[in-house]
């Protein structure tokens, strides 16, 4: 027994959307597309039996080195019989003018025709349909002038360590009870953090928390959660490129000692690091946390578009590092953006260099500022 299809139809009306379960897009050039229409209605018009591959079957050859015109061939496969031998389906073919070819056969011969139809395609066609495709994904280049999102950078409000006047940058403590926020942390997060974020609008419309595993951030985030209406499905901790900046052997002094060889040494350079400690606390240089806070911003440009991303980080140093880069500004003169526990801030990608910035040196490759 023939079991050719036979096109039963040749319409030139525009076709109605199909479920997506049920469509299957190949993408051919616009002659083999135009081609297999008129074959169709050909062979309709005559009488003449037609296969789905006897109608790809003479590829129309494109002129060398052009590139054909592209549309969308849309082949849609809708089981109308079920029975013990076979699943029987009407397929049928859309090309981008609206003209539909209709066949009626089993799901089982429509697949395999359009596979060996597909193969006698013209090579033009082939080598558009699988030609590999560039990357949209890329890290963020500094100094930035546009962004896919919209940014608003949080430090997390006071955590014990700090109320207790001690460095704990350990990444092995970051979940600690030790790393999570004081009374008065809370207050500024209720009190600070949240009304502003409210008054800037960040989470009017599309909204995501990004806040560092650290107890004291991502504590931060559940409250800012809570009072903004964003829903737990909308928290998406950071494990590692929010990590506060390690200070080596400066782990466990007090704040006022370890803050000024801090800042004496970020000012002679961005490579400058804290001495190395003993119990593995990373000594990290602004330019390794600017590779972490721009992993962090490369992850949500990828992941989002037309966002608002709340970045809520455990201390300053991330947010100041990120701020002068994404301004181009001199990397040693960061701490002129320093923010305090529970201060909020837009990212705002200006010209000049924002009036709490006091450096005068522009930077325009960070970290290359020497």
């Amino acid at each position: 027994m023939d079991r050719s299809p036979l096109p039963d139809q040749v319409t030139a009306r525009p076709s109605r959307p199909r479920p997506a379960r049920d469509l299957f897009w190949s993408t051919l050039a616009e002659r083999d597309v135009a081609g297999l229409a008129l074959c169709a209605k050909k062979n309709k018009d005559t009488g003449a039996a037609s296969t789905l591959p006897a109608c790809c079957g003479t590829p129309v050859a494109s002129e060398a080195g052009s590139r054909p015109v592209r549309s969308h061939l849309q082949v849609s496969l809708h089981q109308t019989d079920q029975t013990t031998e076979r699943t029987k389906s009407r397929v049928t073919i859309t090309d981008g003018d609206g003209n539909q070819v209709v066949y009626h056969t089993s799901r089982r011969d429509a697949l395999h025709q359009m596979l060996f139809g597909m193969s006698v395609l013209s090579s033009d066609s082939l080598r558009w349909m699988w030609a590999p495709r560039t990357a949209q994904a890329a890290l963020v280049q500094f100094p930035a002038t546009s962004l896919h999102n919209k940014y608003f950078l949080v430090r997390a409000g006071e955590g014990e360590s700090e109320a207790e006047n001690y460095v704990l940058t350990n990444p092995v403590a970051k979940t600690s009870m030790s790393a999570g926020l004081s009374q008065r942390g809370k207050a500024q997060v209720v009190r600070e953090s949240a009304p502003a974020l409210r008054a800037m609008g960040a989470c009017a419309s599309d909204c995501w928390l990004w806040p560092s595993i650290t107890q004291r951030s991502y504590q931060t985030a559940e409250i800012l959660g809570a009072l903004l209406g964003v829903g737990r499905s909308r928290i998406v901790p950071e494990y590692s490129f929010l990590d506060p900046r390690g200070l080596g052997a400066l782990e466990g002094l007090t704040w006022d000692s370890a803050r000024a060889q801090v800042t004496s040494g970020d000012q002679l350079s961005p490579e400058w690091r804290p001495p190395r400690g003993t119990d593995g606390t990373p000594n990290e240089s602004v330019s390794d946390v600017l590779v972490r806070v721009r992993q962090v911003l490369s992850i949500t440009e990828t992941q989002y578009s037309g966002a608002n991303v709340i970045v809520v980080a455990p201390d300053s140093d991330n947010l100041s590092v990120l701020q002068a880069a994404l301004l181009g500004l001199d990397l040693r003169r960061h701490g002129d953006l320093a923010m305090r526990p529970g201060e909020v801030r837009a990212v705002e990608l200006a010209a000049e260099a924002p009036v709490y910035y006091s450096g005068k040196v522009s930077c325009a490759r960070p970290p290359n500022c020497l």
